[in-house]
């Protein structure tokens, strides 16, 4: 099986942030790492499919 490196990073957020993210860590019984994780590779999916939606959008004008 292949192992999967991780790496650990650090944010500063909004102490209501964290609270909001603390009530949904009880309520489901997840991590705040696994929520965080989650939101992350949503969020750079959707940024890399802008990008690459824009960059097409371009090199169509041309």
């Amino acid at each position: 099986m292949k192992e999967t490196k991780v790496v650990t990073i650090s944010a500063q957020i909004p102490a209501e942030l964290e609270k909001s993210l603390i009530k949904l860590c009880e309520s489901e019984e997840r991590s705040k790492s696994y929520f965080i994780k989650k939101a992350l590779e949503k969020l750079i999916q959707e940024k890399v499919k802008e990008v690459a939606n824009s960059s097409t959008k371009k090199t169509d004008k041309k």
